[in-house]
């Protein structure tokens, strides 16, 4: 019996396009036409256990998972916190309970780096947190409901500091990624929680525990590269190796012609001081190139 391929929910918006690039790099092609909503995924291309890929709005992917429309879905923890809490069991304080989440992927709309759930408030108001009767103009009406039951909750469908910034509301519950903005108006802020990007999933397969490991492998590459260089006898060697070893292990081999040659991962920051500094120590036939993926 053939097995049945699944169905992948990816989010419409900003972070369509980072998440489609993402899967780029597994070897995974993901097109729309213009217009449509579906993208049917060739077996060959390296995804065989998902033929189609949904695009929707963030606010429907929990409710889709739940109602078995789709099987999983890369998108954000702060929409699975808002419309669908009882998936995570969220406490503010103890973090969540991951239900289905397979892995959490840090990587936001322009950057590598995850986005935050925050509560803004003017410079020269004391109280971090709102008390009975406060407004809060929030873009997670629910998750601010529930974080502050005595409040009065304004949904906010963007310019949340806009909004704070001109005294309209007391407090203001929005995403921030580089808190630009919250500076720009001249706020102060408090993380309520990380928002990574999570892939997740109805039911736990090997599949997509996988599939889960590449994209996360695929970040975890990003900041690394894979260096080679020969070294001509033992005591250049060991001068390579006592610098190397400061960061990864790397490998060793004999060469058919006598000497040594060495492979590492290394970070790419401070790449060419880390090649001046083997290059003193004897170093030669350097070679570096870009790492796809790391999977530990």
């Amino acid at each position: 019996m053939k097995k049945q391929r699944k169905t992948l929910g990816i989010c419409n918006g900003n972070m369509e396009a980072p998440t489609i690039e993402l899967f780029e790099k597994i070897g995974v092609t993901i097109k729309f036409a213009h217009r449509e909503h579906q993208s049917e995924i060739d077996a060959s291309e390296g995804i065989g256990f998902i033929g189609r890929v949904l695009r929707m709005r963030p606010s429907a992917i929990p409710k889709n998972i739940e109602n078995n429309i789709i099987d999983c879905a890369v998108m954000g923890l702060d929409w699975l916190l808002e419309y669908a809490p009882k998936l995570l069991n969220y406490d503010l304080n103890g973090g969540f309970s991951p239900f289905n989440i397979i892995t959490r992927l840090s990587y936001a709309r322009t950057s590598r780096q995850n986005a935050r759930i925050v509560i803004v408030r003017k410079q020269e108001k004391r109280e971090p947190h709102p008390k009975k009767g406060s407004s809060i103009y929030a873009e997670y009406q629910n998750l601010a409901q529930q974080i502050y039951p005595e409040a009065r909750v304004v949904f906010s469908d963007g310019s949340t500091e806009a909004e704070v910034a001109k005294g309209l509301y007391d407090y203001g519950i929005c995403i921030s990624e580089t808190e630009e903005t919250i500076r720009a108006n001249c706020l102060k802020f408090e993380v309520l929680c990380d928002s990574p990007i999570v892939l997740v999933s109805r039911e736990r397969t090997d599949e997509i525990e996988a599939l889960g490991e590449m994209l996360s492998g695929v970040l975890a590459a990003e900041p690394m590269e894979i260096v080679k260089m020969n070294a001509a006898n033992q005591e250049i060697l060991d001068a390579i190796l006592n610098v190397l070893t400061a960061l990864l292990s790397p490998t060793v081999n004999n060469l058919a012609k006598g000497g040594f040659a060495i492979e590492a991962v290394v970070p790419k920051q401070n790449l060419l001081d880390l090649f001046i500094n083997l290059r003193a120590r004897g170093a030669t036939g350097w070679i570096q190139h870009d790492l796809n993926t790391v999977v530990r």
